[in-house]
């Protein structure tokens, strides 16, 4: 009776956390694998990069960097991976735009990478560690048949402390399926001079908090297991 009774208990412990739904972020970058460009690059420099590392990008295997300014001035505008973060720097009187691309290799892109992992991721974060005032954030996303969504969000006052900020799908503008995406950008633009930002993590997760089981269904879980507990003394 004992064999039985461990096994009721661990038949309830089972069905316990089987009732508490919670999704699984999928993280898109974090910025490990090092990359530098820089617009209108000095000479040993580039504007743009790309990297294939299936065990550090992590979706797709493959992201590429660049970076333009608006005036054109030599080396003003950088884009930087390295250690775990992402920074986008504009020198004095420069600004810029900086862009982190993901869409695999070749020409099937990401093949239709799931970012709400099943129906339950409902939005892309970024963890920013900091950033300057105006600095304004964007993603672009385009699925299998080829429609686009884009949002973008401004960061009013200066970021002196790490945030996390979300971007729910939907919100986005456009009609690209999120279950199913060939590519996802990251836009970061100064739309002042000599604006700076570092960012840590980009991962699509859920803004809705684990669904607990009801009161009633530990009730009834509790009430299984005080019955477990009155058999096995009966025996």
């Amino acid at each position: 009776m004992k064999l039985r009774f461990a096994a009721s208990v661990a038949g309830f412990a089972l069905l316990a956390s089987s009732l508490t739904a919670s999704a699984a972020s999928i993280i898109l970058g974090d910025f490990n694998v090092e990359q530098y460009v820089e617009a209108n690059p000095r000479q040993g420099q580039v504007s743009s990069s790309e990297v294939y590392s299936p065990s550090a990008v992590k979706v797709g295997g493959y992201r590429s960097l660049s970076v333009t300014n608006a005036n054109g001035r030599t080396g003003g505008t950088s884009l930087e991976s390295a250690d775990g973060y992402l920074d986008f720097s504009n020198s004095a009187r420069t600004s810029g735009t900086g862009t982190v691309l993901w869409d695999g290799i070749g020409s099937t892109g990401l093949g239709g990478v799931d970012l709400t992992d099943g129906g339950t991721n409902n939005a892309l974060f970024l963890d920013v560690i900091f950033a300057d005032a105006n600095l304004t954030l964007s993603f672009s996303v385009t699925d299998t048949a080829g429609f686009t969504s884009t949002i973008s969000k401004t960061v009013a006052e200066s970021l002196l402390e790490p945030t996390s900020l979300s971007f729910l799908f939907s919100d986005f503008s456009g009609s690209a399926n999120f279950s199913s995406l060939n590519s996802i950008s990251l836009i970061l633009t100064g739309t002042t001079q000599g604006l700076d930002a570092s960012i840590d993590t980009v991962y699509a997760a859920s803004t809705l908090p684990a669904v607990p089981l009801p009161a009633a269904g530990w009730l009834m879980v509790g009430g299984l297991a005080a019955l477990g507990v009155m058999k096995r003394r009966k025996s």
